[in-house]
């Protein structure tokens, strides 16, 4: 049902694994269009709900990855975690922010890309021997969406 519901999601997993911040924000911004409702996605409403859409989203990588959710790395706890089984694929950090009326969503991106560096949450990936490892910061707003890459 999900998989018939959502269409195919191998153009939304190469994307994060090949750290294409642009093509990961087009594709969850369709997604959201097209799934989310007004009320998920309210004011009221905090960062889980993209955080737990986005896991979903990200759960069928478990055949060649282990999705990690509120992990700890590094000097803190990354949001998702995308860990290569095998040395040498490709590793992703993902931090997710709650877009504000009072600074874009580009610079909230932006911030938990510099979140995610500052506190290397990059380490287990490291560890791991994924290559190459990407950190993609997520800003939502609504049903909007903006992605950066550090």
């Amino acid at each position: 049902w999900f998989l018939t519901s959502l269409g195919s999601l191998e153009p939304l997993h190469r994307a994060i694994l090949g750290g294409d911040s642009r093509a990961v924000e087009a594709i969850l911004r369709r997604m959201l269009l097209q799934h989310a409702s007004y009320h998920d996605v309210a004011e009221t409403q905090d960062e889980a709900f993209y955080h737990a859409f986005t896991l979903g989203l990200l759960v069928t990588l478990e055949s060649t990855h282990a999705v990690r959710s509120n992990r700890e790395s590094g000097g803190g706890r990354a949001d998702l975690l995308i860990v290569p089984k095998q040395r040498g694929l490709p590793g992703v950090v993902l931090e997710f922010k709650r877009g504000g009326a009072s600074t874009t969503l580009a610079a909230h991106a932006r911030s938990a890309v510099k979140q995610a560096v500052v506190k290397r949450y990059t380490a287990e990936l490291e560890a791991a021997g994924a290559t190459p490892i990407s950190v993609l910061g997520v800003a939502f707003s609504g049903k909007d969406v903006a992605v950066r890459k550090g």
